[in-house]
């Protein structure tokens, strides 16, 4: 993955709906910076039989107060929606603040989540944005994700969905040509949390 030209941006937002691998991308990311780079990596919203396979290198936090505190890192947070409460409007501008405190702070910050966790005032802070695959419709009216997935005219957009293949992602951002890319990501077997659900259809003998 080209994952300099992503983490050069001080927020990256990775939007797409259940079950299309934004974990296993997230993962993907952290190992390819922890291959090259030194400074530390924080990460939120993993479970524990991931982050304990993760390399040392790699620090879980579980709290919006323990993430104002982080200086000069990468971080990485796993499902938006479980840090913010994004259905409060009056925490609009904590969110906001905590935003801009945690980029003041020299890092650089990933968010990933459903369609529905990206409000316009949180899209407005992105200014890399990575896509799985979505209901176009899932995504906020007037937000920065989705006027920018709608200006993509790749045979992935339909009317109403954005497919994107397995272990593939649509990645933008403006800093050069072409603005939009598609990238892959590796398979980890340790990250994926659902390879030992059972089969809800198994027939009988």
């Amino acid at each position: 993955m080209n994952i300099d030209r992503i983490l050069n941006n001080n927020v990256s937002i990775l939007v797409g709906q259940t079950n299309t691998g934004k974990t296993m991308l997230l993962g993907d990311i952290m190992c390819e910076y922890i291959k090259t780079y030194t400074s530390r990596v924080y990460c939120y919203g993993f479970r524990s039989e991931i982050t304990d396979k993760l390399h040392p290198a790699v620090v879980p936090f579980s709290s919006v107060r323990e993430m104002e505190q982080i200086t000069n890192g990468i971080i990485f947070v796993d499902e938006l929606g479980a840090l913010f409460d994004l259905d409060n409007r009056k925490q609009k501008r904590m969110i906001e603040t905590t935003l801009r405190l945690i980029t003041h702070h020299n890092n650089k910050l990933v968010l990933s989540g459903l369609p529905t966790d990206f409000r316009k005032f949180i899209s407005a802070k992105a200014s890399c944005f990575m896509f799985t695959s979505l209901t176009i419709s899932d995504l906020i009216n007037g937000s920065l994700a989705k006027s920018t997935l709608l200006a993509y005219s790749g045979s992935e957009l339909g009317a109403y969905v954005l497919s994107i293949p397995t272990g593939q992602v649509l990645c933008y951002d403006d800093k050069k040509l072409p603005g939009f890319w598609l990238d892959d990501f590796r398979y980890y077997e340790d990250f994926d949390t659902k390879r030992f659900n059972s089969n809800l259809f198994r027939k009988r003998s």
